[in-house]
């Protein structure tokens, strides 16, 4: 603990310089956009400017930045998926399964387990196999050591799995306890996923910023 705290103390070492020229340029990007001054007008070389006008579509140019277009491709991928589970339920359970509304509303505590049992599980894993980084790098940490391991096995395994359990019995009409499961499962895996995403996103800004 005490090196996490060093490295914690000595940012000039946390990244390797290709990654943190990319992660820098990427927060500068942020910022013009974001344009934190609120004054009307801003002097720049002696030379007043006016405020810049927010554009809507200036984010999507933060794209460019191969690690911010991978960590948003990936949560969005797998948003997608659990938000179309989420969707497609009460009509599938309403004529597959003949049950009134407050009953498949309850049916979604299969998902609810699921995400409060990812956070849990996955907060705990990912700290502690971000510390076993640290450790076998000498007391130096990196933006990448927040996509720990356990996000693989969530991704590839969990997450797909729950969502064929829900597909297949729902298409085979079989106990919709099963479907419950099988919902749950892939929220387990999903949230996991996401949340190391945005942990690594975080992370980076910080890091830069501050």
């Amino acid at each position: 603990m005490k090196k996490w705290y060093e490295f914690n103390s000595m940012k000039g070492t946390v990244a390797s310089a290709n990654d943190e020229t990319s992660i820098a340029t990427a927060v500068e990007d942020a910022n013009s956009i974001i344009n934190l001054d609120f004054e009307n007008k801003t002097t720049i070389n002696h030379t007043k400017t006016s405020k810049k006008r927010f554009n809507l579509f200036a984010p999507f140019a933060l794209l460019r930045h191969p690690f911010i277009l991978m960590l948003s491709i990936t949560s969005g991928f797998f948003f997608s998926a659990m938000f179309a589970t989420e969707a497609i339920l009460p009509e599938d359970f309403s004529k597959t399964y003949v049950l009134y509304p407050w009953q498949t509303g309850l049916c979604y505590l299969g998902a609810s387990i699921g995400n409060l049992t990812a956070a849990l599980v996955g907060s705990h894993l990912s700290y502690r196999l971000l510390m076993r980084s640290c450790h076998l790098r000498g007391g130096i940490a990196r933006v990448e050591d927040r996509l720990t391991a356990n996000i693989w096995i969530a991704g590839f395994v969990f997450s797909p799995l729950g969502n064929l359990i829900f597909g297949w019995v729902v298409e085979h009409k079989l106990n919709f306890w099963d479907v419950i499961i099988g919902f749950g499962i892939q929220c387990f895996g999903s949230v996991q996923v996401m949340t190391c995403r945005f942990c690594a996103w975080t992370w980076s800004i910080c890091y830069c910023c501050y």
